[in-house]
């Protein structure tokens, strides 16, 4: 079977070949790029359509003013599409694309997403402190969004004070929250990288001296014993290689810029939930009292975004100023959050927790080559071979494994 990175490939059993013989047939790049952006649109604006707001009829008003009118006729324009479709694609590749289109996110969660991270996965590694720490924090980070979400909606839906100084102070806090859980992670006593160090000192320990398929009570010279001794051989091999394949990995994390990257990602990310939020906050501030803020006639948020912009960048671009007290009392924080991001955050996520990291990481590669050379004496006292040489000796103990070495040593490069 061919490969093909940029295509799944559709096998079908061609009628003129000879009896079992499979024809594989393989999506051009361009209908590729079709089915993909088909199955993209339709899962977004289905999606948008149930849980946010009428999408079609937008897109039909885009179009020409009062073209929604023909939406009531989509029963008779989708019937006529998947018509064409079977007409032109067969019952083979027609029901193939029905279905395809149907478990689309499953494709997506299941074989695209596990390729992207195999693919790029030294900036997963780089990135596995956010992960761990969105996966420990699920549950709260989850509930704290969705309350944030709801009052950000609120600030825009109503003109109520004692609404709009609830949705203010859920947005205050959940600011604060943000700023708290980056200064945690700035003076916690070890990252994720320190606890693979002492999960990887301790691996060593639990497999060392382990044999895999019990030997005792089997002939020598039966098969039953070659593949056995092929098994415990080959777990050997493959803990050995691996280890040393995510070492060098994890020497191109060190000298690569992946980790600042992870680093950028985080301020980025804190600069602009600060610069959201207080326009948010803003945006109450003139709800509740009309006039806080002059020099535009016309204000919406987006004005309150750019003003929150300037101030959180030091600029004067915005034609916004503060006139009410509690406005500039909120412009004046939000510039002491600036203060903190620009200096504390900077200089602690840059320099300090940087070096941690990379320190961390130097630590999880110095296990990893103990845990490596010291595999690489036990195969060599045990079974009298090289790590170099196993694999032969297990392709010639066990032949049905040189398929699944030929494997492992392709996913390796």
């Amino acid at each position: 079977m061919e490969k093909n990175n940029n295509s799944i490939h559709k096998i079908q059993i061609n009628p003129k070949a000879a009896e079992g013989e499979i024809i594989v047939k393989k999506l051009t790049p361009t209908a590729w790029w079709i089915r993909e952006i088909t199955a993209l649109l339709l899962w977004s604006i289905g999606i948008v359509k149930l849980f946010i707001f009428d999408i079609d009829i937008w897109i039909a008003e885009l179009f020409a003013s009062g073209a929604s009118v023909y939406l009531f006729y989509r029963f008779f324009v989708i019937i006529g599409i998947i018509a064409i479709l079977w007409l032109i694609l067969g019952n083979k590749r027609f029901i193939y694309l029905v279905v395809y289109l149907l478990f689309y996110p499953i494709v997506v969660l299941f074989y695209y997403f596990p390729r992207i991270i195999f693919r790029h996965w030294v900036i997963f590694i780089a990135f596995s402190p956010a992960i761990k720490s969105f996966v420990i924090t699920l549950k709260w980070n989850f509930v704290f969004t969705t309350l944030t979400i709801f009052a950000a909606l609120s600030i825009l839906l109503t003109k109520s004070p004692p609404i709009l100084y609830a949705a203010m102070t859920v947005l205050a806090f959940y600011l604060c929250y943000h700023f708290v859980k980056r200064f945690r992670v700035a003076f916690q006593p070890s990252t994720v990288f320190a606890d693979l160090a002492h999960f990887v000192r301790n691996a060593w320990q639990n497999i060392k001296g382990k044999e895999y398929m019990t030997l005792e009570g089997i002939d020598v010279g039966s098969n039953e014993y070659k593949k056995c001794q092929a098994q415990n051989l080959f777990q050997y091999y493959f803990i050995a290689t691996y280890v040393r394949f995510l070492t060098e990995k994890l020497h191109e994390i060190i000298k690569s810029r992946k980790l600042d990257l992870y680093f950028i990602c985080l301020l980025i990310y804190t600069l602009a939930l600060t610069t959201v939020v207080f326009a948010f906050e803003y945006h109450a501030i003139e709800s509740i009292k009309v006039g806080s803020f002059g020099g535009s006639q016309y204000i919406t948020f987006w004005t309150f975004l750019g003003y929150s912009f300037s101030s959180i960048m030091h600029s004067t671009l915005s034609p916004l100023h503060a006139i009410s007290n509690i406005a500039i009392i909120l412009s004046y924080i939000e510039l002491l959050a600036s203060f903190l991001i620009i200096v504390l955050l900077v200089f602690l996520i840059l320099t300090s927790i940087r070096e941690r990291y990379k320190q961390d990481i130097s630590d999880v590669i110095g296990e990893m080559t103990v845990f490596s050379d010291d595999i690489g004496k036990q195969i060599e006292e045990t079974f009298q071979l090289n790590v170099s040489a196993i694999s032969v000796k297990i392709i010639e103990l066990d032949p049905g494994m040189e398929k699944l070495i030929k494997f492992l040593n392709r996913e390796k490069k």
